[in-house]
């Protein structure tokens, strides 16, 4: 057979071939067993797939709206990245290229979505228009037949979402021409990172500046402590200061049962200690600690109540050993 007449006669067979209605079938009825055939097709098959149709348009209108941010996320990942890949190696720059990386799978995973959900978008437009090429071919003859109208609907529809899919489909080439922006600077920085960690120089700097880091961090840490519990300049001093009787006694040897033993710090560091207070009566001893913190240039007074009562009884000897930072002593309580 001649060239010509063999392709004449595979685009007749192409005309003649019977409209496949799997996909119709399953806009229009999805819980049919079997496939419609075009003598079973209905005006209510008609309006449902112009319904799906509607929805669809609506669905392909928040695609666009999708696809409008991705192009604009895509540009602005695309600028990040190739900033980041003429940055200078450093911990905060490895955070940074980390992150970006993770954005820009993140991008690649959303346009992959949209291109699911414009696919079946695709495939629902597709099934109306076998829908619509069955009813208008194989029922043609009928003069006047009830679903015309709806056919003419339908019609229409279909011309209005073929516009909106190649404007959602303009949308998404866009955003793809993006993301092919995003994948040269994320090849850039991990380029980047591949020639730090493969030049031992640059990686021995590299690590060794981040561990630097921490160590100076934490003697920063350690010097702030001792600059505000024991700082060289100022260190903590203890200070007693004795109310007695007689003004010819030691001024803190002792302290009368009835006054009160004030403590002073007299550094700029904080004083940090405890006082243990013994009581020895009848053979019986008793102590007691109590805890000291002074803030620079503060004091605290110890009274009666907390050296064992104001007036100790015959034979018993009380006695303040007080233990800080800024120094020791020991002080006797008297009737």
């Amino acid at each position: 057979m001649p060239e010509d007449e063999r392709l004449g006669a595979a685009h007749e067979a192409f005309e003649t071939a019977p409209t496949s209605l799997e996909n119709a079938t399953r806009l229009v009825e999805p819980m049919r067993l079997n496939n419609l055939t075009p003598e079973e097709i209905t005006p209510r098959h008609l309006r449902r797939a112009n319904r799906e149709l509607r929805r669809a348009r609506r669905g392909l209108g928040t695609l666009q709206r999708a696809a409008q941010r991705l192009l604009s996320q895509g540009r602005a990942e695309a600028q990040r990245g190739q900033r980041l890949a003429r940055t200078a190696p450093g911990q905060r720059r490895a955070h940074q290229v980390q992150t970006a990386l993770r954005k820009a799978s993140e991008l690649n995973a959303l346009f992959a979505a949209l291109e699911d959900e414009l696919s079946r978008y695709s495939r629902r437009a597709a099934a109306a228009r076998d829908l619509l090429a069955a009813w208008e071919g194989d029922k043609l003859g009928l003069a006047r037949r009830p679903g015309n109208r709806v056919a003419n609907t339908l019609r229409g529809t279909i011309v209005t979402i073929s516009r909106v899919q190649r404007t959602t489909r303009e949308r998404l080439d866009e955003a793809q021409r993006a993301l092919v922006h995003v994948s040269v600077a994320e090849e850039a920085m991990r380029r980047d990172t591949d020639l730090v960690r493969l030049d031992p120089v640059n990686f021995a700097r590299f690590a060794g500046r981040g561990r630097l880091g921490v160590r100076l961090a934490i003697v920063g840490v350690l010097l702030a402590l001792v600059a505000l519990i024991y700082p060289p300049w100022g260190p903590p001093h203890l200070q007693l200061s004795c109310t007695l009787p007689t003004a010819g006694e030691a001024a803190c040897a002792t302290v009368h049962a009835t006054s009160g033993l004030r403590l002073i710090n007299g550094g700029n560091g904080v004083l940090v200690g405890w006082a243990t207070i013994t009581v020895d009566e009848a053979g019986t001893t008793n102590s007691q600690i109590i805890p000291i913190v002074l803030a620079p240039r503060g004091s605290r007074t110890l009274t009666c109540g907390d050296y064992s009562g104001c007036a100790p009884a015959a034979g018993s000897a009380v006695h303040v050993q007080i233990t800080t930072s800024g120094g020791s002593s020991v002080v006797a309580v008297v009737p």
